[in-house]
């Protein structure tokens, strides 16, 4: 069983458990609402690739299961809910957590037996409906009421809104309208009378060349520690290095034994993910060039994170070792709680995010960089790190 603190807008997992593919009917998964929750009607909504799934849990509800369409892989979760008394149509939405499902090793007969699917929501209000329907005819004994239409047993049940609203909720997402298209009169003509003429728009080259003269206006400029891209493992191959449970290792050693880490797949961004990692897996990074450092200058990091959560990252003084030799000089350093710690938090995002982060406490001097990521809900994707000089 999993089990969840809900309060305001944020999920907590309270328990967990390894989830395997391929289960009917089996895990549980049990909610605990602070108190601004038990008004709502309230849902549970899984999101895997491009699926979405809901679980119906109404305003009295805590558990459900976990839809058994879901396989391998990461699985967004989040809760929400209708004020059924609040006739504005007030909604509470939570911040996703992210579920991780390993694979099982079921091997069927029948490679193309069907999946009970998880049942839509209108089909599964209308069970809540009748087992407290049920339940009520059962315990007075009385002939039951007429049946109401589906959108009256949907506003008895917390919806609100009119019949066509309620109508409209039951569809499935629209794709994305294309982009309109320009007047025949003063737009630009196709070459071939389909293909347009391209000619007149700024390239990423473009964009990326006015980036750098902005810069150079505005006197900023960077000191780049990693970038990720389809050079990452030649450019710090041997100028970064980890240690996780087998030692340390220089980058391009480690993505070879951990296929997931700094790969084609993302860009070579360094993911501490959980197919590499398994759960909670903890590596520190540690980079090997020094960067000239003053209180000035802010860290500038782009990534991506599952959740928000408190980070570790270190400055640790430069010295006259190298190689792997540096790199266990720089983690002992860490373990020693004697390397400057900076104050950081991962900020919940699924898609990019630059930060910055103020160095106005850190003296001046030559510094190694080094954090430490985990392969938990957080299970950060960096794509970048900078110094921005002052």
């Amino acid at each position: 069983m999993l089990k969840f603190l809900v309060k305001g807008q944020k999920i907590e997992i309270l328990e967990r458990e390894v989830i395997a593919s391929d289960q009917i009917a089996f895990v549980t998964l049990k909610f605990v609402f602070d108190g601004d929750w038990k008004k709502f009607h309230k849902v549970v909504q899984f999101t895997q690739c491009d699926e979405t799934y809901n679980r119906v849990l109404c305003t009295d509800g805590l558990s459900c299961l976990l839809p058994a369409e879901l396989h391998a892989g990461a699985v967004k979760l989040s809760v929400f809910g209708y004020d059924a008394d609040n006739t504005s149509g007030l909604r509470a939405t939570t911040v996703p957590v992210t579920l991780y499902i390993r694979a099982s090793g079921f091997v069927g007969e029948d490679a193309d037996s069907p999946i009970p699917p998880t049942p839509d929501l209108y089909t599964q209000l209308l069970q809540k409906i009748g087992e407290a329907q049920h339940g009520k005819d059962g315990a007075d004994g009385k002939d039951g009421k007429d049946g109401l239409s589906a959108y009256e047993l949907a506003v008895e049940n917390g919806f609100v809104g009119t019949a066509t609203e309620w109508l409209e909720s039951l569809r499935g997402a629209d794709g994305k309208d294309g982009l309109p298209g320009k007047d025949g009169k003063n737009g630009v003509d196709g070459k071939d009378g389909i293909t347009p003429d391209m000619s007149s728009y700024a390239t990423k080259t473009d964009i990326a060349e006015l980036q750098k003269q902005i810069e150079s206006i505005s006197g900023i400029s960077y000191i780049s520690v990693f970038e990720s891209g389809s050079d990452t493992l030649q450019k710090y191959g041997d100028s970064i290095y980890t240690y996780y449970n087998d030692g340390y290792r220089s980058l391009a050693g480690f993505a070879e034994s951990y296929p997931h880490f700094c790969s084609a797949e993302n860009d070579y961004a360094l993911y501490f993910n959980q197919n590499d990692f398994s759960w909670a897996g903890s590596v520190f990074v540690m980079f090997l060039t020094p960067v000239a450092i003053t209180s000035k200058m802010k860290l500038l990091l782009s990534y991506m994170v599952g959740a928000s959560q408190d980070a570790e990252f270190y400055l640790i003084p430069k010295t006259d070792k190298t190689g792997s030799e540096l790199a266990q000089h720089i983690y002992e350093e860490i373990k020693a709680e004697i390397a400057l710690k900076l104050s950081f938090q991962w900020l919940y995002s699924d898609t990019s995010i630059s930060v910055m982060q103020s160095l106005e406490n850190v003296s001046d001097g030559e510094y190694y960089l080094a954090f430490q990521g985990t392969s938990d809900n957080s299970h950060p994707m960096v794509k970048s790190i900078k110094f921005m000089k002052g």
